[in-house]
């Protein structure tokens, strides 16, 4: 009863963190490569993600880097859904956009 009692309330409590996760954008101005493929030179991590969640201020929490869920490295322009695995049960996207660093 007590394990159940506990997991409810981790499910609960990442749940409420999700919340503070909802409708976060996160913008990474990065140098490319010209034309359509517009390839990063270098890429966004999901350290970079961390780093960029846990400096908003706007969390009552840190997210740890393991949490930030990118098969791969970022390595081109566009808008992504990155997913923050906060439970088993419960992992909110934020959005990351990586546009072209002006010169």
């Amino acid at each position: 009863a007590k394990a159940a009692e506990r997991a409810k309330r981790d499910q609960n409590e990442a749940r409420r963190r999700a919340s503070q996760l909802a409708g976060v954008s996160l913008v990474f101005k990065a140098r490319a490569s010209e034309g359509d493929d517009a390839r990063l030179f270098g890429s966004v991590t999901n350290a970079d993600i961390t780093e960029r969640l846990n400096a908003l201020g706007s969390l009552d929490f840190e997210v740890d880097r393991r949490q930030v869920i990118l098969e791969d490295p970022i390595k081109t322009l566009g808008v992504f859904q990155v997913p923050v695995r906060l439970h088993a049960e419960v992992s909110p996207e934020v959005e990351v956009r990586v546009e072209r660093e002006e010169d």
